[in-house]
């Protein structure tokens, strides 16, 4: 093979070589912005995603809180209630005693049975109030805790 044709295949490769380099670099760095652009964006998504479950919880917890405080108050105001059965029962019993000592034993039978009646009414109204307050209270929370666009 005759020298020249050696020197410029010589030629040609050195020559090749430094810009097959530049562009392999070139590749790289593009490559690497790529990437890095891509863990930016993964690392802003995993923040907004923290930042949304933060933001659901804590909106669940007050929602929570809220039905706590509801609960206790419909606590309150059945004992409440209780508390007014319990004396109307009182004055029953007393009216009770009172008439016994009537002449009319019909009065008795009466008042008797006005207790008895009043005890039933009252047993299922308060089981009826407690199921509706309970059912109440869920739905409540259920819907005040729900995710909302």
């Amino acid at each position: 093979m005759p020298t020249h044709l050696i020197v410029g295949l010589l030629s040609l490769v050195l020559g090749a070589v430094p810009t097959w380099f530049w562009q392999a670099n070139a590749y790289s760095a593009r490559i690497a912005a790529m990437e890095k652009e891509q863990a930016e964006q993964t690392a802003t998504a995993i923040k907004k995603a923290l930042d949304d479950t933060l933001t659901l919880q804590r909106k669940k917890d007050a929602a929570l809180k809220a039905a706590e405080v509801r609960a206790a108050a419909l606590r309150a105001a059945a004992a409440g209630a209780a508390a007014e059965s319990d004396s109307l029962r009182a004055q029953l019993s007393e009216a009770r005693v009172q008439l016994s000592s009537a002449t009319c034993s019909s009065v008795v039978k009466y008042a008797d049975t006005l207790n008895q009646l009043f005890d039933q009414c009252q047993t299922r109204l308060g089981a009826l109030a407690r199921a509706a307050d309970g059912h109440a209270l869920d739905a409540r929370t259920l819907t005040e805790s729900w995710p909302k666009q």
